[in-house]
């Protein structure tokens, strides 16, 4: 009894109505933490048996001369693999890595598609080299028709090229000088012919849509044809209106009518 009344005659001081108030929100944000950690956990879950969480589709954009299946094998990417997961600047790596790439931007575009933008090397012309056809980048680089490149050779397909004059760069160095030339004067070039002579085996040999040829070597091609408009210019004050011939600017800088 005694141990009975002791209990009674206890006193307990209970929090006042602030505290209380301080208390409630704090145990409220803990279990909203813990539920929206809970929901993260599900969603999660969910997610990843959905076909979303892994790739979908590759998208390319600004592909003129390669096909898309030529850039594809070298990405490499499993079709089973993480969407997340997949590391954009190896991506990027690979693709820069084809000599036509110049430069490669990758994103990832929800829900599981990635976005490749490519920026291509252009091409300065085209080789038949015995019978088999070759793409020539700007930069002199030659790539075989095999390598899944689409370009239009028509109107600047060098014919009559070896395969030892490819050996010792004479396509490569012709293009590059190519593209120092005025563009307005590269559009009236219709045929262009490998023509070696004097022991020069850089000489070629240009058909224009004008009517005349011009016997050129690559060493000194910029040069001469950017001044094609003044030659004319001479053409038209020494000859009959209408006169095609042979300029010779490769050695003695001549011009030999047509009869």
């Amino acid at each position: 009894m005694s141990q009975k009344k002791s209990r009674k005659g206890k006193m307990v001081k209970l929090p006042n109505e602030e505290a209380l108030l301080e208390e409630r929100p704090r145990v409220r944000f803990k279990r909203g933490v813990f539920s929206f950690f809970v929901i993260i956990v599900i969603l999660g879950v969910i997610y990843m048996e959905t076909p979303y969480s892994r790739l979908g589709v590759v998208d390319f954009e600004g592909l003129n001369m390669l096909v898309r299946s030529e850039l594809i094998s070298l990405i490499n990417i499993d079709g089973d693999e993480l969407f997340l997961s997949i590391r954009l600047s190896d991506i990027q790596e690979s693709v820069e890595r084809h000599s036509v790439v110049s430069e490669a931007s990758v994103t990832r575009a929800w829900p599981n598609r990635i976005r490749i933008e490519v920026i291509e090397n252009e091409v300065g012309a085209c080789a038949l080299v015995e019978g088999e056809m070759f793409h020539i980048l700007t930069d002199g680089v030659l790539h075989h028709e095999n390598a899944g490149m689409r370009a239009n050779c028509d109107k600047m397909m060098i014919h009559g090229l070896t395969q030892d004059e490819v050996d010792a760069d004479v396509p490569s160095l012709f293009v590059r000088q190519l593209m120092r030339v005025d563009p307005e004067i590269r559009g009236l070039i219709q045929m262009i012919e490998h023509e070696p002579y004097y022991d020069d085996i850089h000489r070629f040999s240009l058909s224009l849509i004008d009517g005349n040829t011009v016997k050129v070597t690559s060493h000194t091609m910029p040069d001469y044809l950017n001044l094609y408009r003044d030659l004319l210019a001479t053409l038209e004050a020494n000859f009959e209106p209408g006169q095609t011939g042979v300029f010779h600017l490769d050695v003695g800088n001549v011009f030999i009518p047509h009869e």
